[in-house]
């Protein structure tokens, strides 16, 4: 609590001392009683306001919030209501005259003055406000900030109360094509695991992570010994994996993820099982403008995707989202770039990539669809896929067993274009189908570019 006497209350300390000072050279009883007086309102005060203090006692102030939508997204607004509550004031009195004042990231502000509209409800007041978050990222709102005057005028009270409150914010996303007749929906059955010594198992397929348990045949998987699951028009599509590496500039970083998270969408919303996999370098790198990082599985099952294994290859954990489950499948695509910083260095990024590229050829499903977003490769991983090519090795690998497409991100520079360019040409040579793309390019065109160039 910041207690402090106002401009009058500082003009009646000073007029009490004087006026005390002032009756006894004077041997003026009633100036003296007149100082006393003044200084007694000012102590008076003190004590009344530190014994209403918001932040305990009878006079707590209890704070709760929300956002609609509860996950906002970069460049939409968002609607925060705080819930002021007096439990032991009915009336909500202990209110009545103060200011509230809600405290933001600027990244939730977007620059704007975070104005509140406030409403009075039992025992307290409703404040709602309006924010516009301009980053994805995981940001503070908070706290509340509740000043306050006695009845004289001549203290001030100030307290933060509440606490303050996480708001993880999702990355913008381009709504984009569904890529229903470029990308096949419909995998070979041998390619899904699909079962068949019996008519009553024509429908069904082996168990793999992230399926829902409720399409688990029970039956089937007590007389087999292995879990299996029935599939549908849905669920028999090719499950797809988006890769995103990780650059070390912010700006194609951004880019890179809104790109990667809006095929994810797309995917979803052409029927495939999604997973976003994001080859996150572990060197300790600072979360900066991408927020606050939360690596707990409760938020999106985000894990890393180079996590070394027993194998120490990687492992690569992320569930697939199915379009069955609705938004949250879409959340579970937008969580995971939610807290991903910009890499320290180009070395750690290109470990941790080939980390995921070998994770994934090892288990990813035969035929799976794998979109890809990197940066341009050097020239010793551009060689020939052969025991010494590094990443090419890696990506020649995977492309073996799933069906690969890349969009190879560059900076609007001759050396970077052309870096990239043959970056793309190593990758068709490797079996994948890539296109080079100028970070910055409109996430449209260059999904486009992707589904009808890439051959």
């Amino acid at each position: 609590m910041h207690l402090r006497p106002t401009a009058r209350g500082v003009a009646l300390l000073l007029a009490g001392v004087v006026l005390l000072v002032v009756g006894a050279l004077l041997g003026a009883d009633d100036v003296v009683q007149v100082g006393t007086v003044a200084l007694l309102v000012v102590a008076a005060a003190v004590v009344v306001s530190a014994l209403r203090d918001p932040g305990r006692g009878r006079a707590r102030i209890e704070v709760a919030r929300s956002t609609r939508p509860a996950t906002p997204t970069a460049g939409e607004p968002a609607t925060v209501r705080t819930l002021v509550r007096t439990p032991y004031d009915a009336t909500g009195s202990v209110l009545v005259g103060a200011r509230l004042h809600e405290g933001a990231d600027e990244e939730l502000k977007g620059g704007r003055p975070l104005a509140i509209r406030a409403a009075r409800v039992p025992f307290g007041a409703a404040l709602t406000s309006t924010v516009h978050p301009v980053r994805r990222g995981v940001w503070e709102l908070g706290p509340l900030t509740v000043t306050r005057t006695d009845v004289f005028g001549v203290v001030r009270v100030r307290r933060a109360v509440g606490g303050v409150t996480a708001v993880r914010v999702w990355p913008r996303t381009v709504p984009l094509a569904a890529p229903r007749d470029t990308l096949p929906a419909e995998p070979e059955r041998a390619a899904l695991g699909a079962l068949s010594p019996a008519a009553d198992d024509a429908a069904l397929r082996d168990y793999r992570e992230g399926d829902d348990l409720r399409r688990v045949h029970w039956r089937t998987s007590a007389r087999l010994g292995e879990l299996v699951v029935r599939t549908d028009e849905r669920s028999g599509t090719r499950p797809a994996t988006v890769l995103l590496d990780v650059p070390v500039d912010d700006d194609a970083l951004e880019w890179a993820i809104v790109l990667g998270c809006s095929m994810g969408l797309a995917l979803l919303d052409a029927g495939h099982p999604v997973r976003l996999v994001v080859a996150e370098p572990d060197d300790g790198s600072a979360p900066g403008a991408a927020g606050r990082r939360d690596r707990r599985d409760a938020h999106g099952g985000r894990e890393r995707a180079g996590a070394h294994g027993p194998a120490g290859s990687g492992a690569v954990r992320a569930a697939y989202a199915h379009p069955a489950t609705g938004p949250e499948a879409r959340a579970a695509v937008l969580d995971a770039c939610v807290d991903v910083a910009p890499a320290v260095a180009e070395a750690t990024a290109r470990d941790a990539l080939g980390r995921a590229l070998r994770a994934l050829a090892v288990v990813a499903p035969e035929r799976e669809l794998v979109l890809a977003v990197l940066g341009p490769l050097p020239e010793r991983h551009r060689s020939a896929p052969d025991e010494d090519a590094g990443l090419g090795l890696d990506l020649a690998r995977l492309a073996a067993s799933a069906e690969g497409w890349a969009v190879v991100r560059h900076a609007p520079t001759p050396e970077d274009s052309a870096r990239a360019d043959l970056t793309v040409e190593s990758l068709g040579r490797a079996g994948w189908r890539a296109v080079a793309a100028r970070v910055g390019e409109p996430v449209e065109r260059t999904w486009d570019r992707l589904l009808t160039e890439a051959r």
